[in-house]
This record gives C-alpha cells, sequence and structure tokens, in this order.
C-alpha cells in the first residue's frame, strides 16, 4: 500500500485489519505472504517499531484477543520494494486455506496451480 502524499509517499506493507473499513477487500490485487528479506546494515542503523497490535481471534468457539508484533512494521521506518504476487489464479504464490470451509472454496483453485507447476497431473 502507498502511504503518505506526493514525494512523501512510501510503500509500506499492510496487515488487512489495519486498513481503513471501507476498504473492499476483495478487490485487492496482491497482499502479503509473509516472505521478507532484510539488509541487516539497514536494520541495525534505526529503531524498528516496537508496537504490539491486539488481535480479535476465534479459538475453540470463543472470541480471544491475540497480541501481536508485525515483522512488515519495518517497512513504516525503511525504503521498501515489493514483489507484486498475483491473489488469485496461476501466478499466486499463496492460497489462504484457514478454516474448513475454505477448503471447499479453494480446493479447484489449489488443484489447477499444482498442474500448472506440474506438481500433479
Amino acid at each position: 500500500m502507498w502511504v503518505g502524499q506526493g514525494k512523501e509517499r512510501s510503500l509500506q506493507i499492510v496487515e488487512e485489519f489495519r486498513l481503513d473499513p471501507n476498504v473492499n477487500r476483495t478487490s485487492l490485487e496482491s497482499f502479503n505472504t509473509n516472505t521478507f528479506l532484510f539488509r541487516t546494515d539497514v536494520l541495525a542503523s534505526r529503531p524498528l517499531p516496537e508496537e504490539w497490535c491486539e488481535v480479535e481471534k476465534t479459538q475453540g468457539g470463543q472470541r480471544v484477543i491475540q497480541f501481536e508484533r508485525l515483522l512488515q512494521e519495518v517497512t513504516a521506518v525503511t525504503n521498501t520494494t515489493a514483489l507484486v504476487v498475483p491473489r488469485h489464479g496461476t501466478g499466486t504464490r499463496f492460497i489462504p486455506f484457514k478454516t474448513e470451509a475454505d477448503i471447499a472454496h479453494l480446493a479447484k483453485e489449489a488443484i489447477e496451480l499444482l498442474r500448472v507447476r506440474k506438481v500433479i497431473r
């Protein structure tokens, strides 16, 4: 996501829960797969964000709060580049199976991806 105005704009990786509630998440063409490369000299040269995020999740049918530190927050204080990964289709690198309902919904896409990459026939 590009943040800021004019010359002050910079690329920042943003967790979905930090997006404006009015953003149509299904319209986003790319997403963060948590694959990062860092230059150690850049990380050593500046303080890194230490913010904890409160994230609501469901565990065993109950609402729980998990506190997370987000690795991609480093993109708020460093110059960042990104490889744009398609969210769907055979060019994607990630299909997010998180619930049993996802299996029925995403299985066809996953099988096609495996066929295109010659993992299965």
